[in-house]
């Protein structure tokens, strides 16, 4: 019985510096990123908007403060209804 709880704890110690190493020789090698290199996804989903009001979304989202070049904009008409005022489907 101890043997096994010997091995057990020590695959368990093992295992742990193991990745104590592991994040030492990884942080040491991946330094953090500077905000100038990062992305910003930007996921707009659209079900019953009309033109204007697309267009108002996407317009503000293009003149945000982000870099243009780490600027990534989804758009996501999945909308199959008409809303009020509207005379074409979201897709359309």
């Amino acid at each position: 019985m101890s043997a096994a709880l010997a091995v057990i704890l020590g695959v368990i110690f093992v295992r742990f510096f193991m990745a104590l190493a592991f994040h030492w020789i990884y942080a040491y090698n991946h330094q953090a990123a500077s905000p100038n290199d990062m992305y910003t996804i930007m996921l707009v989903t659209c079900y019953s908007e009309g033109e204007a009001g697309i267009k108002g979304t996407l317009d503000s989202l293009a003149d945000t403060d982000y870099p243009d070049d780490h600027k990534l904009l989804f758009v996501i008409a999945d909308g199959m209804i008409k809303g009020d005022g509207n005379d074409k489907l979201t897709h359309e």
